[in-house]
Parts: C-alpha cells; sequence; structure tokens
C-alpha cells in the first residue's frame, strides 16, 4: 500500500509540474496592469506604452493603464516601480538614458537597474535626429559647427534632463566636434520641443518621430541623424557620419521592465502577448512611422540589449569626462 501510495504521490507530483504554468497562465492577469511612464504624456515612451497597453487590454481582458510620473530624468516614476510588489502587475517603460546612462552620470540613483528590475520585452529602438530652430542660419551640420565655434556657448541646446541620451549624445558630439553649447535640461522631451518651436532654445536631439511633424510644417530644420545608416522614413536626411563627424552612432530603445522577483512565468506571458501585439500590422506601420524599428525578441535578449548599452555607455562616459553629478 505504502509503495502504490508513492506511485500515486509521484504521478500527482508530476502532472502538477506539467500542467502548473498551465493553470497559472491561466489566472493573469485577474486585475489592471499599470506601465508606469517616467516622462510626460507625448513622450515617444509614452505613445508606445499607450499604442502597446491598448492591444494587450484586448488580449487580457484586463484593462493596461498608462501612469506618466515624470520628473528627475525619470527617477520617480522608475523608483516608483523598482518599490512595487513583484505581482505582474507593475511595470515600467525604460530606455537607454535611463537604464543604461543615467546610472553612470549620477552618483547615486535611489535603486539599482542590474538588479532591481528584469527585463519583460522590447518595445523598439531608434537612431535621433540632430533638429535645429528655424531661426538659426544653418543648413547643414558643418555650418552649425561653424557657427558654434564662431560664437561659443551662445547656442542653447535643450534635453529631457541631465543624464538623458539626448544630453549625453550632445555630449558626445560637442567631444568630437570641439563645438560649446549652453545646456538646458528639461522634465521631459516634450517641454524641450515646445522651447525650441518659440525660440528659446536652438537644438535638441530628438526622436524622429517626435520632431517629423515639425520637420514636414516647416518650423524647424533636421541636419542629420545619429545611426549608421539614414532612417527609412527619411531618406533625404544624411548620418552625421555623411556629414562628417567620423565613429558617431548612437542608437536608443525602449522597453517593458518588471520589479526584480516578478515570477518567470509572468515575464514570459507578458513577453509572448507583447511580440504578438508587435507583430500586428497596426503596431508595425504605427512604430515605423514614429521613425522606430519594431522590437520583440525573448526577456533574456532584451537583458543582454541593456547590458550590452550599459557598458558602452559606461565606456563613453568615462572616455568623455563626464563628472557624476
Amino acid at each position: 500500500m505504502t509503495r502504490a501510495l508513492s506511485l500515486i504521490l509521484g504521478l500527482l507530483c508530476s502532472v502538477a509540474t506539467l500542467y502548473g504554468p498551465v493553470a497559472f497562465s491561466q489566472s493573469y492577469p485577474v486585475r489592471p496592469i499599470r506601465i508606469v511612464i517616467p516622462f510626460p504624456p507625448g513622450n515617444p515612451a509614452d505613445v508606445q506604452a499607450r499604442l502597446i497597453g491598448e492591444k494587450l487590454s484586448a488580449r487580457f481582458g484586463q484593462p493596461v493603464l498608462a501612469d506618466n510620473r515624470p520628473g528627475a530624468s525619470g527617477q520617480i516614476g522608475i523608483e516608483a516601480v523598482a518599490k512595487s510588489a513583484p505581482d505582474g502587475y507593475t511595470l515600467v517603460v525604460g530606455q537607454v538614458g535611463t537604464f543604461a546612462v543615467a546610472p553612470h552620470v549620477f552618483k547615486k540613483l535611489p535603486y539599482d537597474v542590474t538588479r532591481d528590475f528584469v527585463a519583460v520585452s522590447q518595445f523598439s529602438s531608434n537612431t535621433l535626429v540632430l533638429v535645429v530652430s528655424a531661426n538659426v542660419p544653418v543648413k547643414s551640420v558643418q555650418e552649425l559647427v561653424r557657427l558654434s565655434k564662431q560664437k561659443p556657448g551662445a547656442l542653447r541646446f535643450g534635453s529631457n534632463g541631465e543624464g538623458g541620451l539626448p544630453h549625453l549624445t550632445m555630449e558626445l558630439f560637442r567631444a568630437k566636434t570641439g563645438v560649446d553649447w549652453l545646456h538646458i535640461p528639461y522634465k521631459g522631451t516634450t517641454q524641450a520641443v515646445t522651447d525650441l518651436l518659440s525660440g528659446q532654445i536652438d537644438l535638441v536631439f530628438d526622436t524622429y518621430g517626435g520632431a517629423a511633424p515639425h520637420i514636414k510644417a516647416g518650423k524647424v530644420k533636421a541636419l542629420a541623424s545619429t545611426g549608421a545608416r539614414r532612417i527609412e522614413a527619411a531618406p533625404d536626411l544624411p548620418t552625421l557620419i555623411e556629414a562628417g563627424v567620423p565613429d558617431f552612432e548612437v542608437y536608443g530603445w525602449f522597453g517593458a521592465f518588471a520589479p526584480a522577483g516578478t515570477p518567470r512565468e509572468i515575464v514570459r506571458i507578458l513577453n509572448e502577448a507583447i511580440s504578438e501585439v508587435l507583430n500586428l500590422p497596426d503596431v508595425r506601420d504605427r512604430l515605423r512611422a514614429l521613425g522606430l524599428d519594431v522590437g520583440g525578441g525573448t526577456p533574456d535578449q532584451f537583458a543582454a540589449t541593456m547590458m550590452d548599452s550599459y557598458n558602452l555607455w559606461g565606456r563613453v562616459v568615462k572616455s568623455i569626462g563626464l563628472t557624476p553629478q
């Protein structure tokens, strides 16, 4: 009897092991999921999170809510998620500036991106565009460099905050060209672009999707992109390498992270659902119209992308002599 009972218990354990993840996946999610966006509405991270969240809501049968928490170069929203329960119901949109750059330019963050989060899914990748006000009398990168050297410190550069990717891209540009610009940090790119349009500042590094409406309307001028290849949606726009700045290649990425300790099965469910959304034709078309390359891949692949960027920008920050704040 004892042996028979042992066999039955062993069989039950095997069945539980086999079907446990299925039962678990059927019970998640049972309530709304919140995606924290550590930037203001209208930011590229915000646009993507809302687009993907809407599609996820339909797939899960549960609301996927966008929660904008801007401030402190993204730290306010990211810290809130780091302290959230690791249950799969709170995510944060991360990007290169907040997860790969900021740890190297701030002396003390209220979280550790390599320890306090788990990668879920990459939404997209992108290059930036160097955009100048219509009032700046230049039509090319070389003309901008000449003007900047003629009037050192006169041109005002706006970014989405100290330590963000646009800020560091500007620092890299200054290091390679010798220009001297006045850096004006904002809480988000949206505010910087607003001041660019009104002539309060002179130039920004922005995503193509964010700048495209203003470029097409003639309100600002795009001089070059930061990638190794031209942007598909703007084939006439040269890269900075083509414009005469050697070895200049900067990419960004966006994606979802969850608090460390989130069950791997939940991460898998979220990753597969996001991958399905990213494969929808209307989502792919929307992302490409924003000048973004569609993401995807496994959580491990996204984690590797994040760490590659983390290590790369750590070297760049050190090489250009930025002092942690």
